[in-house]
């Protein structure tokens, strides 16, 4: 089922196979699907979804946050599809592109946090930085 025109909701389900709940779709992931399309546009070039929705196994098995976004559907860790002979634009220079734009207000404010391979943002409701 595709959401916005470059992300489909199979990109957030779950790595143990698990569907993104449909229920969902509407009021978190289409708000979600938006801002990476603007950031998308922004850096132009393709993003690739790491890790979207994920169940509480899942979740336990990654070692992720016992009140985690992904748990919630509201959370998406993503990185930057480089071609050969580009410019590499790795997770920390996504991270500072994303920063900018919610500064700018382009993008809703919420969480955001850079790893060495991907940036996650979320929507959930307050400002959050790591």
């Amino acid at each position: 089922m595709q959401i916005t025109e470059h992300f489909s909701r199979e990109e957030f389900r779950c790595r143990d196979g698990s569907p993104y709940p449909f229920r969902w779709v509407d009021d978190r992931l289409y708000p979600l699907c938006q801002a990476l399309e603007k950031i998308r546009a922004k850096i132009e070039r393709p993003l690739k979804i790491n890790s979207g929705y994920r169940t509480s196994e899942w979740n336990e098995n990654v070692g992720g946050a016992k009140s985690s976004q992904h748990l919630k559907g509201l959370a998406v860790d993503f990185r930057c599809i480089n071609k050969k002979g580009e410019r590499r634009i790795g997770a920390k220079e996504l991270h500072k592109v994303v920063a900018q734009m919610i500064e700018d207000d382009e993008i809703p404010d919420g969480g955001l946090g850079s790893y060495t391979f991907h940036c996650h943002y979320d929507h959930r409701g307050q400002r959050a930085r790591w």
